[in-house]
């Protein structure tokens, strides 16, 4: 078993590995950009070769990415619903760049239309998210504690989600 925490990137993505090491964490987790933002980082071939670099020295893995907090696959805003999976599809190849195992993400909010109604746009999203990324990488569909229709609080509801997708 390993234990980890959810460390900073900010200085550099290498500089997670470090704070991790510090503090004797055996895994990680990051932000791949502001977490409240939709903009996310762009990462240089030398800042991934210096990561990789110390991921190799270090051991410290696996690692994996937080989505950003404003996705929501059950929105009914299709502008935000389109900036939700940019971002998720984004996070899903910087693991991919940065040999992460997966990104662990917040399904988002129905906001009172019911699970059953936004259902299968949350599949089909997932679905959408998951084939536009390389192979190997996970889609982590974290739970939620429920407050204003928050998808997820259920595992009922990840696990039917997850079958479908």
């Amino acid at each position: 078993m390993k234990i980890g925490a959810h460390v900073r990137t900010s200085g550099g993505v290498d500089k997670a590995i470090d704070r991790a090491e510090e503090m004797g964490a055996e895994t990680i987790q990051i932000f791949s950009g502001a977490p409240q933002a939709w903009r996310r980082k762009e990462y240089r071939p030398e800042e991934v070769e210096s990561y990789t670099a110390r991921v190799a020295e270090t051991g410290i893995e696996p690692a994996f990415l937080h989505g950003v907090y404003l996705a929501n696959l059950a929105t009914d805003n299709q502008e935000n619903l389109a900036k939700s999976l940019e971002a998720l599809v984004h996070d899903m190849n910087v693991c991919h760049l940065l040999g992460a195992r997966g990104v662990i993400f917040h399904i988002g909010s129905h906001r009172g239309a019911g699970y059953d109604r936004v259902f299968r746009q949350v599949v089909e999203s997932v679905s959408r998210v998951v084939e536009a990324t390389p192979e190997g990488i996970w889609l982590i569909l974290e739970n939620s504690a429920g407050m204003g229709g928050a998808i997820g609080s259920k595992f009922e509801e990840l696990g039917r989600i997850i079958r479908e997708a």
